[in-house]
């Protein structure tokens, strides 16, 4: 395992503005979009999860479900449709929830929004334990959503936890704006950049006469991976930006682009231990914000 950080200094980058949401965590499909037959169907399908869910003994024997986003099974990405199914599969479960207890989907999108999952990590068995160890759900449940060449939708939904991944298979009529949502990616869950105001006095490092040092880093240690990111096996990024101070401390920190597992948090107050030459200015140090990078990788 090797974690590499890069002050790019060369290098600038765009800020990419993405809203961060949990508006769908309550968006059950109206009837008049969900076909009556097709809700019979996810019915049936939610009493033989609950039939599963009772049928193995499980420590606690009152065990704690919970119902995460589908995804769609050709890209892996949460769609409207998958976010909508899940609330409706959970509803229904809910309904049947003799024997254990069903975790509100409210309450799911609180801490996805509040620790950040990625589209890319929610699919992942791995992390679909981890998050179920976090909201103490011994069993967790997840679909992939699958359009067949005869247009229904195929819905393969698994459950974990209890040994053995188990599926079952559900095919619904799709609707044309069932389609539509099945189409339209869900709002990212990823907290939007930091602002970064105007700061009088302080330079940015490519206005005319800024010069970095060779070999500005005097100590610059890589931040280390968290317990749960590591056990996530999470690979990905962190794109902070910060004042390097004419003392050769870093601070008023930015956050661009996050990741998940408290991540973020542990970048952040790495790079405030840094110690750095100052930039100049016509060979006196001035105050510069800089761009940096943190990559977590897995080797």
């Amino acid at each position: 395992m090797l974690l590499t950080v890069r002050l790019y200094s060369l290098l600038c980058y765009a800020v990419m503005s993405l809203a961060a949401t949990a508006a769908l965590a309550n968006a059950q499909l109206p009837q008049r979009i969900l076909p009556e037959v097709s809700r019979v169907q996810l019915d049936a399908a939610a009493d033989r999860i609950a039939d599963h869910i009772r049928s193995v003994k499980t420590e606690p024997l009152h065990p704690r479900v919970i119902v995460l986003d589908f995804s769609n099974h050709d890209a892996k990405k949460r769609s409207v449709l998958g976010v909508a199914l899940a609330d409706t599969l959970a509803e229904s479960l809910g309904n049947r929830a003799s024997g254990f207890e069903l975790l509100d989907r409210k309450q799911l999108h609180e801490y996805l929004t509040k620790h950040w999952l990625g589209d890319e990590e929610l699919w992942n068995s791995d992390v679909a334990k981890w998050l179920g160890d976090q909201l103490h759900a011994a069993v967790t449940v997840e679909a992939d959503l699958e359009i067949l060449a005869n247009g229904e939708l195929r819905i393969l939904a698994r459950a974990s936890g209890l040994g053995p991944a188990w599926f079952t298979e559900t095919r619904i009529v799709l609707t044309d704006e069932m389609r539509r949502m099945f189409e339209e990616i869900a709002p990212s869950l990823e907290p939007p950049p930091d602002e970064i105001a105007t700061e009088p006095g302080v330079f940015g490092l490519h206005d005319p006469g800024i010069r970095m040092p060779d070999s500005a880093c005097i100590y610059c240690p890589s931040p280390e991976y968290t317990a749960s990111a590591r056990k996530a096996k999470y690979q990905g990024v962190v794109k902070l930006s910060a004042v390097l101070g004419t003392d050769g401390r870093l601070s008023a920190i930015k956050v661009l682009k996050f990741a998940p597992y408290d991540l973020t948090q542990q970048a952040v107050e790495t790079v405030l231990k840094w110690r750095m030459r100052p930039c100049e200015k016509d060979g006196i140090p001035v105050p510069v914000r800089l761009p940096i990078e943190t990559i977590f990788h897995l080797y």
